[in-house]
């Protein structure tokens, strides 16, 4: 399944983060996001996992546009941390909601 992100462009607070990001990917390819302290890579990588909203840009993946929909977003991608599967950067419930489905986070959340 091949992806491809076009223009995805985020701003916290009107700062850029990330602008204009593009790549892509075919079947098969392991990409590396690298960069500094503060440069984008979980912002962008909270965006591709649903987590966040890109203020704009694409996200297509086996011909599917999945940017801006959790749920689809879910059934293709699976993010898998190196460390720790918080981010600092993120609230309590936004780190949440990266690995739980809504109704699923909500049911966990009830019976505690």
């Amino acid at each position: 399944m091949d992806l491809i992100i076009s223009h995805v462009k985020k701003d916290f607070k009107n700062k850029p983060v990330l602008q204009d990001i593009e790549l892509s990917a075919k079947r098969g390819e392991c990409i590396g996001i690298l960069g500094g302290n503060g440069c984008g890579k979980t912002t962008l990588l909270s965006i591709l996992a649903g987590v966040i909203n890109a203020d704009s840009g694409s996200f297509v993946v086996g011909g599917r546009e999945i940017l801006g929909q959790k749920k689809l977003c879910s059934q293709v991608i699976a993010y898998v941390p190196q460390g720790t599967p918080l981010f600092e950067e993120l609230s309590a419930k936004d780190n949440l909601r990266l690995w739980y489905e809504k109704d699923e986070l909500k049911k966990e959340l009830e019976n505690g």
